[in-house]
């Protein structure tokens, strides 16, 4: 019964998601911001860089299902626009995602890593820092030297 609550929880979530993402997409209100973020700069690594943060703030607060949902609508021209290939952008936007959900204060991992090592969210965190610090360092190889998330499906001919 509880994993039937917790499916339910998360399935609601993920529909409300879906319709906020069909509501952004068809009222416009998606490309209007993915024209305010070209206007910011048109640098595609100052970019690359800004939609690493908005993914790893949303990755803090919401499970990965939803925050795609929610912001790919408004990232994708964006990624478009400077020309990144969506295949290496699936790739550091879900290692954002990865590093979200173990980072305070909503990192669903996080909270599961308590439960099973029966030790406090403080603890855990501060035992964590190095690999985030790592983790964060890995996002960062991985967006702007592309060939590493692309290198196998460049062998199948993509």
């Amino acid at each position: 019964m509880i994993h039937a609550v917790s499916s339910a929880t998360v399935m609601l979530i993920v529909a409300a998601a879906a319709v906020y993402a069909w509501i952004l997409t068809t009222s416009s209100v998606a490309k209007e911001l993915s024209e305010g973020m070209l206007g910011i700069s048109t640098n595609p690594y100052v970019l690359l860089f800004i939609i690493n943060i908005i993914f790893l703030i949303a990755g803090c607060f919401l499970d990965a299902n939803s925050a795609f949902f929610i912001l790919l609508p408004i990232i994708v021209p964006v990624l478009k626009a400077i020309h990144c290939d969506l295949i290496h952008a699936g790739v550091f936007l879900t290692v954002n995602m990865a590093i979200g959900q173990i980072t305070p204060p909503v990192g669903v991992n996080l909270y599961v890593g308590c439960n099973i090592g029966h030790v406090s969210v403080t603890d855990i965190c501060k035992r964590i820092s190095p690999y985030l610090i790592s983790g964060i360092i890995a996002l960062f190889i991985i967006t702007y030297i592309p060939i590493i998330s692309l290198f196998i499906p460049n062998l199948g001919g993509k």
